[in-house]
């Protein structure tokens, strides 16, 4: 039997599992979006970075295309925010399309290598495309001469400098070579040592960026990369010896997750120090509560005290610049419901860490 490895883990699902997302979750993104929107509005920044970017739910990346920002989308899982990009670069509404590159104002070519100006008005043309337009029949673009340009910048790279894809990526060697699961929980407590010194940066200058979006990344963080390392374990050992054996792994999970989750935090909260500049801004937003589906209790969320600490190590809270980011926002999502907070941060002083 050939064992899953972290690449192919991380393998996008695909344009229909695009398509089933955001018709089943798009709405709950509604207010996060409108939040960035409005923070980023407020900022008017020559550039932002979006951390975790994944689909795009929550990014107005139209708002950033029309401003002439230069985008990096940032996410570890390879090709998905292209897809998403690509999906939403023209929409069609009875028979009329647009394309919000055509909008822009600043030059269209950085988004679309094929932009080529209308020789007659939009509304002569009947049409909110350019003259490069052809309608396509087969997605993700519904116009066939789309190509990209320098902008946006895809980022194939995890949000904690590396540590989490590194960390997978060892461990999973490990599991292919151990005899029992109780090895590979005590070598992945010894690797995750060694990562206090592990920093891979994305590549993108330091204090270069005006604005940066973490959305309900950190979150993640929860998650992975324990549900990859639990899943190839499954396959490895089966299910029913991991389930036997499992007072046993229990403590060894938990003091792995202990050590793992706020390396993974301070590398995420570093890197965006790196490359905000000193009057730059961060959307942060994180799940403090969470009920999950077909139960009637909400659960506080793990590790926030933690989390709090790591954020005020590197940054300042702004509750000037958008106010009625105070209030908290709830989502629906398929694994259940949300209780969202968001911040603004502002990087403290080099000289203050």
């Amino acid at each position: 039997m050939t064992l899953l490895n972290w690449g192919e883990y991380l393998t996008h699902p695909g344009e229909a599992a695009l398509s089933k997302c955001r018709e089943n979750c798009s709405n709950s993104f509604i207010n996060q979006r409108n939040r960035i929107r409005d923070l980023y509005s407020a900022l008017s920044p020559k550039n932002v970075v979006c951390i975790g970017s994944g689909y795009l739910n929550d990014i107005p990346i139209e708002d950033f295309v029309k401003a002439g920002s230069t985008i990096y989308l940032v996410d570890w899982v390879k090709d998905l925010s292209q897809l998403a990009y690509c999906k939403d670069v023209i929409t069609e509404c009875k028979g009329r399309y647009q394309c919000f590159i055509c909008q822009t104002k600043y030059d269209p070519r950085q988004y679309c290598t094929n932009y080529q100006e209308l020789d007659v008005s939009p509304k002569e043309h009947k049409q909110d495309v350019c003259s490069s337009f052809i309608k396509s029949n087969i997605s993700p673009s519904l116009c066939e001469n789309f190509e990209f340009g320098t902008n946006p910048v895809f980022i194939d790279m995890d949000a904690t400098q590396g540590r989490a894809d590194v960390f997978a990526r060892r461990v999973s060697e490990m599991i292919s070579r151990a005899k029992t699961p109780k090895a590979v929980f005590k070598n992945a407590l010894r690797e995750v040592g060694r990562l206090k010194q592990y920093s891979t940066c994305f590549p993108i200058d330091g204090q270069s960026v005006d604005f940066v979006t973490s959305s309900m990344v950190v979150s993640q963080f929860e998650f992975e990369p324990y549900g990859f390392m639990a899943k190839k374990m499954a396959q490895k050992f089966g299910t029913n010896e991991i389930n036997r054996m499992e007072k046993i792994l229990t403590p060894y999970m938990e003091k792995l997750r202990s050590i793992l989750f706020p390396l993974l935090v301070e590398g995420h909260f570093e890197e965006m120090h790196r490359i905000l500049q000193t009057d730059g801004r961060v959307y942060f937003s994180i799940e403090t509560f969470h009920r999950p589906k077909d139960y009637d209790r909400w659960f506080w969320c793990k590790n926030l005290d933690r989390i709090m600490e790591i954020i005020s190590k590197y940054f300042w809270f702004d509750f000037e610049t958008l106010p009625e980011l105070g209030n908290p926002d709830r989502m629906d999502i398929l694994e259940g419901k949300s209780i969202v907070s968001s911040y603004v941060l502002v990087p403290k002083s080099r000289t203050d860490l």
